[in-house]
């Protein structure tokens, strides 16, 4: 562990010794872990929340248009959505309303289903995304220079085990046998 400060700085060498072959034996080192990914994970949404404030748009909305931007097809159906927003279907439609009325998507009849609803986001909608991308990525840019390399590889090891990917650190004897081949 090193410190900073006053305060022993948890690496993820450290995070990964709070777990055992059955679960968690060191609860204080695997809730510091979690509370620092925690921590980055609440900045982040919360710059990408003000940026979209501030192009108008309410932190949901703009989820939903990222959701679609960011689907294989540029369009999701109404269920999809919800599904993907992890709120009711009438939520989306209601959100769809005042998204359509600033030409920021688009519904149509399902082609597949003639009972379902298509929902597109037209270029309004992605000059959008991009717009509160660009204000974002000045502010996750400072963020991230905050953060020693130690407390970002943390934050991933946290989100690969929330997700099952194993994030296991590589030995410190390790590192320096591959940053002297480098050379």
């Amino acid at each position: 562990m090193t410190t900073s400060g006053n305060l022993p700085r948890l690496r993820l060498e450290d995070w990964f010794t709070s777990h055992g072959e059955d679960g968690i034996i060191q609860y204080h080192e695997f809730f510091r872990g979690v509370a620092q990914a925690r921590y980055v994970v609440r900045k982040v949404v919360r710059i990408v929340d003000e940026q979209a404030k501030s192009e108008g748009l309410d932190p949901l909305e703009h989820q939903l248009l990222l959701q679609l931007y960011g689907s294989e097809q540029l369009v999701l159906g109404v269920n999809k959505l919800a599904a993907r927003l992890d709120v009711p279907a009438a939520v989306v439609s209601r959100m769809l309303k005042s998204l359509e009325s600033r030409a920021l998507v688009e519904r149509r009849q399902s082609g597949v289903d003639r009972r379902g609803t298509d929902v597109f986001i037209t270029e309004s909608g992605k000059n959008r995304c991009v717009a509160i991308w660009d204000h974002v990525k000045l502010h996750v840019d400072y963020f991230q220079k905050q953060l020693t390399e130690d407390e970002k590889l943390l934050a991933l090891g946290v989100f690969g085990f929330y997700v099952g990917v194993a994030m296991h650190p590589v030995p410190a004897d390790e590192k320096e046998r591959n940053s002297s081949q480098v050379r």
